[in-house]
């Protein structure tokens, strides 16, 4: 079965022969992974992957990271990694997996809130999902050596968009590449509920999560694949309709949703919101003049399942239920 008879015929050439080696017996035996994330105060998602192939259990290395649509590297603290305000993070050591390759290129992140990974680059097998039986071979990640982390949880950031500056592949488009996944795409559905208790969120690796989101899908075709980026004309604030040029994306690594000055005066205005009694999970970004910009962040994504479809380079969205 070849994907294009499953998705239609206009599948990006980059991607097109990928799985034409790959027949129906094939796509049987394979299912969608599970993968729960821990809702943390309603400000960022955690969730568990293991890198590296050791000779025990006892020396298999488990990080917790971001799952991040804003971003496409994979990056965790490598074992010289200097990080005095957090003593107990846990660092990858090289020597410790039969598989890991040291690359010659060097890693250099920054993100929106200032935070910065600084080191090197290498490759190994990652493996994700509830139980690590979703295992990507040969992955080339980021080994932190210098780290600004304001969060002694987070122990990396796992990149889920398509590919970084350097043109390396997420985690997700090389499981893809490598035939690993049942399906080109993977859904996210994240709940506010019982913060930092229970699991209360889940991504589901190459398939669609029927239990917590609704089985009609808008999908919207990608703009950029920088990042989960569309195009959006209008919010509507009640009921009344704002038109607008914008491009957003969906960003699981932002815990708020930022928008134009102008949205945003509006939203508050409509809302009542009173100085000292209402905190609005709200932020702003300046116009350039052409088109807003906007990010799309947790609060949103609480709202609606984000269905990410890799080999037609567009996301969809679901009411969670």
């Amino acid at each position: 079965m070849k994907i294009l008879l499953k998705y239609g015929r206009n599948v990006p050439k980059k991607y097109a022969g990928l799985w034409n080696e790959r027949n129906a017996t094939n796509i049987r035996l394979l299912k969608a992974v599970p993968q729960h994330v821990t809702n943390r105060y309603d400000t960022e998602y955690l969730c568990a992957i293991t890198i590296g192939t050791s000779e025990s259990q006892k020396n298999s290395q488990t990080f917790t990271v971001i799952p991040d649509t804003g971003s496409s590297t994979l990056w965790i603290p490598e074992k010289t990694a200097k990080i005095p305000n957090c003593p107990n993070i846990r660092k990858f050591d090289p020597s410790l997996s039969k598989t890991f390759v040291k690359k010659n290129y060097k890693l250099k992140e920054l993100y929106g809130d200032g935070s910065t990974a600084e080191g090197y680059y290498g490759s190994d097998t990652i493996s994700i999902g509830d139980s690590r039986e979703l295992k990507i071979s040969n992955q080339q990640f980021g080994l932190a050596t210098s780290i600004s982390l304001n969060n002694c949880e987070l122990e990396g950031i796992f990149g889920l968009g398509f590919s970084n500056s350097l043109g390396i592949d997420s985690p997700l488009i090389t499981a893809w590449k490598q035939n690993s996944l049942s399906q080109p795409i993977f859904t996210i559905w994240l709940s506010s509920e019982n913060y930092y208790k229970d699991p209360n969120g889940l991504i589901t690796y190459g398939g669609f999560d029927s239990e917590h989101c609704d089985s009609t899908i808008t999908y919207h075709k990608l703009s950029s694949t920088l990042y989960w980026q569309f195009r959006i004309e209008g919010a509507r604030i009640n009921n009344k309709f704002y038109r607008f040029n914008a491009e957003a994306i969906s960003d699981t690594g932002t815990s708020f949703l930022y928008v134009s000055q102008s949205l945003a005066d509006e939203l508050v205005a409509n809302f009542g919101v009173i100085d000292k009694y209402c905190l609005l999970a709200l932020g702003t970004l300046v116009d350039n003049g052409y088109a807003q910009f906007f990010i799309l962040g947790d609060p949103f994504i609480r709202q609606f399942c984000q269905v990410h479809d890799m080999a037609n380079e567009r996301i969809g969205f679901a009411r969670s239920l």
